[in-house]
């Protein structure tokens, strides 16, 4: 599982330009001016994410820090994402090796936030991964992970399932290594299984 630009403020004062005066925004800043395109309203982004039962997503590409991901053992990866906001994470035939320790498929659930971006919960620690465009063929992810380096993945839609994303044992996310993202302060509000409409959570 898997940019910065340069802005200026320039101030005019009494028909008088003043001299330019370069800002450094965060990289978070950043992320946000980038041109994204998703649904914005909660049926139409979950009918897109999750199909009409569940969705299936592969892994195309994945960059850390805007460099590209050369492991073959995330080409493989998958996501399915449920209508009842259930997520499984699967590692595919080839997992990776990270820290010692081989990926597992694991599982968990998901909300979405006001600015309809994922709220996942699948670590012992929830993170949050900004959707940075979805559509019926393809998803694109970025979230930083805790030694807080910038992930992005880009997935391509799969196949529609006709049941919801099964348990997975196991409590590792694909994708990342550990708990990865920022941490917002938020526990979960409704079980895996629910059928509730998507709850909207402040983004963090």
């Amino acid at each position: 599982m898997f940019l910065l630009s340069t802005a200026f403020l320039t101030t005019l004062v009494a028909c008088e330009e003043l001299p330019t005066t370069e800002v450094s925004p965060s990289p978070q800043a950043s992320a946000s001016q980038q041109n994204v395109i998703k649904p914005n309203n909660p049926e139409s982004f979950m009918a897109t994410l999750a199909g009409p039962k569940a969705r299936v997503w592969r892994l195309e590409s994945r960059t850390v820090d805007g460099d590209v991901e050369t492991l073959d053992c995330y080409r493989d990866d998958e996501v399915t994402f449920g209508t009842d906001r259930s997520v499984r994470f699967n590692v595919g035939s080839t997992p990776c090796m990270i820290n010692n320790e081989l990926q597992r498929s694991t599982s968990g659930f998901f909300q979405l936030t006001t600015e309809y971006n994922l709220l996942l919960f699948v670590t012992n620690t929830p993170y949050q991964a900004r959707v940075q465009y979805l559509d019926d063929k393809q998803l694109i992810l970025a979230f930083r992970e805790d030694n807080g380096k910038e992930v992005g993945e880009t997935y391509r839609m799969l196949k529609d399932e006709t049941e919801t994303p099964k348990p997975a044992a196991s409590t590792r996310p694909a994708g990342g290594t550990g708990s990865t993202g920022t941490t917002p302060a938020v526990r979960p509000t409704a079980s895996p299984t629910s059928s509730a409409e998507p709850i909207l959570l402040e983004d963090r």
